[in-house]
Order: structure tokens, then C-alpha cells, then sequence
């Protein structure tokens, strides 16, 4: 076994679910900061359009330094 799934799942859950898990995910620009900032929602900020293509990026690029040696990411599907 190269990785616990329960594992796996904690990582994901601390590292991405907690950032975006019921939240407003946005562009941060002048406009989008002006509308929303200060505000009570949730809101995750990115610096490109989120679209499911950067979206799916961001989690690889955010998963990828925290798997342990010998274990890659080779594949991610976004629901």
C-alpha cells in the first residue's frame, strides 16, 4: 500500500475542503474585492478566473509537496 485512503482523504480535507468547502470562490480583483470586502461569507480568492481547469491546478498544486516520498498524483477528476 503506497497510501492510506483515510489518510489521503484527512490530507485532502485539511488542505483543500477547509478553503473552499461551502465558500464563495472568486477572482481577486479591485471589483471583486470592492463588492465583497468586508463580508461574512466565506470567500477564496484566486488570482486567475476560477474556472474547473484552475481550480483542479490549484488542488495539485497544493497536494502534490505535502504526498509523501514515492507517491505522485497522477490523475484528478474534479465533481
Amino acid at each position: 500500500m503506497l497510501l492510506d485512503f483515510k489518510a489521503f482523504k484527512t490530507l485532502v480535507q485539511e488542505n483543500i475542503g477547509v478553503v473552499v468547502d461551502h465558500g464563495l470562490i472568486l477572482k481577486k480583483n479591485r471589483d471583486n474585492q470592492a463588492l465583497f470586502n468586508p463580508s461574512d461569507l466565506k470567500i477564496f480568492w484566486m488570482e486567475s478566473e476560477p474556472t474547473a481547469e484552475k481550480l483542479v491546478e490549484w488542488i495539485a498544486e497544493t497536494l502534490t509537496p505535502l504526498l509523501p516520498e514515492k507517491v505522485a498524483l497522477r490523475k484528478l477528476k474534479l465533481y
